[in-house]
């Protein structure tokens, strides 16, 4: 399989739906192809899913996955910070508890890959609003935030909870 794409190769329509972290996606000439990753604590679950094969079914879109684990702490960090949380700690006080900022993420990685893409238009698969913001200073236009719907399970109410109360997410 080909994980490269070239300058110029077509990869989606224009205003293409966007998705960042929780999907690797790998998508060549042939058709669909797999979807890997997806975690029963964060707010993407299987609606991730259900957004990519929908844009792939109306030959759209673009997976983008940052390998910025826990909102760019990091690997092991989040695993300190899923600890926290086990403890009663919200996914914000766990961040923060470990000296670490709320969201660490860096975008520029991100619009770097959408303009050599072509896609400097986009609709983008986000409760974030902050990523919107983000995103267009990083001169990416954002023309549809597309949200995330999914009902909360077990594993993530208390998560979408906090996003929503503390971070401002449309949930």
């Amino acid at each position: 399989m080909n994980h490269q794409v070239a300058p110029g190769d077509q990869v989606g329509g224009s205003h293409g739906l966007v998705g960042f972290g929780a999907v690797l996606v790998e998508r060549n000439a042939s058709g669909r192809e797999k979807f890997f990753g997806l975690s029963a604590r964060r707010e993407q679950g299987r609606v991730g899913c259900n957004h990519v094969e929908d844009s792939e079914a109306a030959g759209e879109g673009v997976v983008v996955y940052l390998r910025q684990e826990g909102r760019g702490i990091g690997l092991i960090n989040k695993l300190r910070a899923y600890a926290l949380q086990d403890q009663g700690f919200d996914t914000v006080d766990a961040n923060t508890r470990l000296g670490f900022a709320i969201d660490a993420r860096d975008f520029s990685v991100a619009a770097r890959m959408l303009t050599l893409l072509g896609q400097d238009k986009i609709r983008l698969l986000t409760n974030n609003p902050e990523k919107v913001g983000r995103l267009q200073a990083e001169g990416i236009e954002v023309v549809e935030r597309v949200p995330h719907k999914l009902p909360p399970n077990p594993h993530n109410a208390r998560y979408l909870e906090t996003k929503r109360d503390r971070t401002g997410h449309a949930l």
